[in-house]
């Protein structure tokens, strides 16, 4: 080789190490928080619902364990950097979503597909906007045990990845029930280490009455007994993390973490979910609870940091929407589905005026076992070492 062309090589050879590498160091955020005083209330409601095992016409029904899944394309124009997402997309994601809960009892079927194009809707439907009234108002089908899934850009809403309802807030605002995610996050979309169909997944949780582990710090936040208390949101894959002194549930997936890091809900959280919905969603599963685990392997946490992104819900709402919806077809794969504008039923009041005191969920000792590395990290070790010994070649090659 010519020696002048030897300073190229090694520096395509060291771009390259370094591009395997490079992991995304943006950071997972979601608008489903509560805050603690809301979260206390609904609690307080769902533990008096239980204990009377009365006060909502659906509680502990007989339906089928299927929930009907109604999915709602929103998007700026018909390309797929527009958010027009496809039938085989969706397919999978459904499939992601049924294996993830596979093991709560709890299946999805996709119940109806249709497509919007609202540049409007698409850039800044946030939560709690006029433009989240707007929508779910012409769009929302099925009733309280149906889940509704918008795909939108999230482009003007502060790096969301998706926000859900929660159960317990249905019967005060139906139309609002559902939940809406960034449409690049599907299986195969381009937002790098999101794209794996995790945000349906953690959303989803939500929807079922799940909280994040990080909810409340180190006491118990999200109400289950078995997650371990986190102080903080988890980012990325991080190995040996500890915030309360145990091992942080990082690969649950109601955690903040990489889609490919999430793996498991607990048994705990499956027996929550499966009381949440039958209480407020009318569905009754009584497939034995275990731990839902899907066989991924973490990577490791990437050197850069980012600033953390809020998470609560925003109370202020946009000025009324302008921009009026236009309906588009189908691909020719995905039949369009009619968009019926559905009356919303009459408020009932949900959880208390007062917030009597929940008691706190007694967590068992968390493992302090360290979280082994990750084979991402051996990956990384090989090629560091690959790049060293690159570099000794050509300094003796040169000289």
């Amino acid at each position: 080789m010519p020696r002048f062309l030897l300073p190229t090589f090694a520096l395509l050879a060291f771009s390259t190490i370094a591009a395997v590498a490079q992991r995304s160091t943006v950071r997972r955020a979601c608008g489903s928080t509560l805050s603690r005083e809301k979260a206390l209330a609904n609690e307080a409601h769902f533990n008096s619902m239980l204990a009377n095992h009365t006060a909502q016409p659906h509680a502990f029904a007989t339906l089928a364990t299927a929930a009907p899944v109604y999915w709602h394309v929103i998007q700026k124009d018909s390309t797929a950097a527009g958010g027009s997402i496809t039938a085989a997309q969706i397919q999978e994601q459904m499939e992601v979503l049924n294996t993830d809960f596979a093991a709560t009892g709890l299946s999805f079927t996709l119940a109806g597909t249709d497509y919007t194009t609202n540049q409007t809707w698409f850039d800044e439907l946030g939560p709690a906007s006029t433009y989240e009234v707007d929508a779910k108002t012409l769009l929302r089908k099925g009733g309280v045990n149906a889940l509704n899934v918008y795909t939108v850009g999230l482009t003007d809403v502060g790096g969301l990845l998706g926000f859900t309802s929660y159960p317990a807030d249905y019967t005060s605002n139906p139309i609002l029930d559902g939940t809406v995610i960034l449409y690049s996050s599907l299986p195969g979309g381009s937002a790098v280490d999101y794209n794996l169909g995790r945000t349906l997944t953690h959303e989803t949780g939500h929807w079922v009455g799940l909280y994040h582990p990080f909810d409340g710090g180190c006491g118990s936040g999200d109400f289950v007994s078995d997650t371990p208390s986190e102080a903080s949101p988890a980012f990325y894959c991080p190995t040996g993390r500890s915030t309360c002194g145990g091992v942080d549930p990082i690969h649950n997936f109601m955690d903040y973490t990489y889609d490919s890091c999430m793996n498991q809900f607990t048994p705990g959280q499956i027996t929550r979910m499966r009381s949440q919905i039958s209480m407020y969603r009318g569905i009754a599963v009584s497939a034995p609870v275990a731990a839902t685990t899907s066989t991924i392997l973490p990577i490791v946490t990437p050197a850069s940091t980012v600033p953390p992104t809020a998470t609560g819900r925003p109370t202020a709402s946009r000025p009324p929407s302008t921009a009026a919806p236009t309906s588009t077809s189908a691909p020719a794969s995905t039949p369009n589905v009619p968009v019926s504008t559905p009356s919303a039923p009459a408020s009932t009041p949900n959880a208390p005026a007062s917030t009597p005191s929940v008691p706190a969920s007694t967590k068992p000792p968390a493992s302090t076992a360290s979280t082994t590395a990750s084979a991402p990290a051996a990956l990384q070790t090989m090629w560091g070492q690959c790049g060293v010994r690159l570099l000794l070649f050509v300094s003796v090659f040169i000289g």
